[in-house]
Order: C-alpha cells, then structure tokens, then sequence
C-alpha cells in the first residue's frame, strides 16, 4: 500500500485508475488486500490465486475467509484459474465466484468476470498478466457507491467508502445505502452499528438540505451537516481526492478526536 501511495505521488496517475494484479500467491494477495481496500482501487485481477477457502468436518468448501466478499461488492473482479492447477486447485476459487453470486442477489452490485480454461496448470493466463489486466482498462474506481457492503477485518481501517467507523467490530457486516433523492443513509448492523458515522463532501450534498440517518430502522440523526476541520484533515491526510470528506454524521463532539 505504501508503494501505491508512492507511485501515486510520483508519476501522474489517476488514483480512480488503480488496479491489483498478481499471479499463485500474488492471485492471494489481490483477492485479499483487493478486498480490505476496495475502496482505494478501480479493479483487481487475480491468477491462480484465491482467498483462502472454509472447509467443513468432511472436507468440503462452505465459505472463504472474512472480509473478502462482502467488500468487493464496488469492484470489479477479473479472476483466472485453471483447472488443472496442482499448486492452487480450481475449487477455491470457484467456491469463491459462487459465493459472490449469493451475494449479487443478496446485496446486488458485483462487477465478476472468471477466465477460466483447461490443461494449463500453474501458467499464467493466455496472453499473459497484460491480458488478463486489459480486461480492466476502462473501468474506474466508484468513489462513492449509493449502497457499500463492508465486513471489517483490520482494525486500524476505520474508513471505508463513505462509512467512517473508530473502534470497528471485525467479522460484522455493515450494510449501508444512500438514498440521493431523499438524502437519507440507513445502515444496518448488528453490533456497534450506533458508532458508525458517515462522511460527506460538496459532491454530496450542498450543505444546505437537511439529511436523515437512519440506523436498524430508527433514525439516528437528523439536520444539515456542518463542515469541520477535524474531519476535513483526517480525511486530506490519506492524500486521495477520491476518499477526502469535510464533514461527518452525527457529528462529533467538539472534544472527540478522530486518530
């Protein structure tokens, strides 16, 4: 993450034109830090690599590690696998692409393409890694998503997307949507979901409508937003335009620090 943040400064790249891609252990690794920081990346491509699966007493594969699927409901997947591969079996990460179809239909969104092909073992894709990347080439990062999808399981990352959590509570499943029309957030979680705050900048709202939050069906807080400083250096401090925000919901008190 700090080579991205350096690459970022260095050369002039678009942070909404950020990809992960990595081969075996590589494949691992975009799957996974794809997943703890989606909201950093426009897309991620993984080959002959998966999250590391969940088995059963008998051996079958139920699920995929925690904080993976969940968050990668924003973006986009171009996955390769062979299946024949003796060093990462195919099965991982097709348990991994069916359990994402359970969660389109439970959560919608989900942008997945699986490559997947016969007799090429270990390899890298057909073309190579630029093939499997050129699938990536037009699509930029969704900065802010009218629904977000976050499973916490680091517990130094308190902000993702829009969704700004101090003490988060890992493995918990935090599902937010933002109706624009109505500009009301509602979140539902089911522990510590009174903690969770949300982040707002100019694109937004104009800090002039009154907006309502609703937590678990009740509602939270209610009124217009007032920028602050506080919120605008925690948020300028990541150095990404994408992820900067000038106010948060409720509002802190004035004594409350964001760390």
């Amino acid at each position: 993450m700090e080579l991205m943040d350096a690459a970022l400064r260095t050369w002039k790249i678009s942070p909404d034109r950020v990809y992960l891609a990595g081969h075996s252990m590589g494949g691992y690794g975009s799957w996974v830090l794809g997943a703890h920081h989606a909201d950093r990346l426009a897309g991620v491509a993984p080959s002959a690599g998966a999250p590391t699966p969940v088995y059963d007493q008998s051996g079958k594969i139920i699920d995929v590690m925690e904080g993976v699927i969940p968050n990668l409901r924003n973006l986009a997947l171009r996955v390769f696998q062979s299946t024949d591969d003796p060093q990462v079996p195919a099965d991982a990460n097709q348990a991994a692409v069916e359990r994402i179809k359970k969660a389109k239909q439970q959560w919608g969104g989900y942008d997945l393409e699986y490559w997947q092909v016969d007799n090429h073992q270990h390899g890298l894709p057909p073309g190579g890694m630029l093939a499997l990347m050129m699938k990536l080439k037009d699509i930029e990062r969704s900065t802010q998503p009218e629904k977000v999808v976050w499973q916490p399981s680091l517990a130094w990352k308190r902000q993702f997307y829009w969704l700004l959590w101090k003490k988060p509570k890992l493995k918990s499943i935090v599902i937010a949507h933002w109706d624009k029309e109505t500009q009301t957030f509602a979140i539902e979680c089911q522990q510590g979901a009174d903690d969770i705050q949300v982040l707002l900048n100019s694109t937004m709202t104009d800090f002039k409508t009154e907006i309502t939050l609703m937590v678990n069906g009740r509602r939270l807080w209610k009124g217009i937003p007032v920028p602050d400083l506080a919120t605008a250096l925690f948020t300028a401090a990541k150095e990404d335009v994408g992820r900067f925000y000038s106010a948060v919901i409720p509002p802190r008190s004035p004594s409350a620090e964001v760390k």
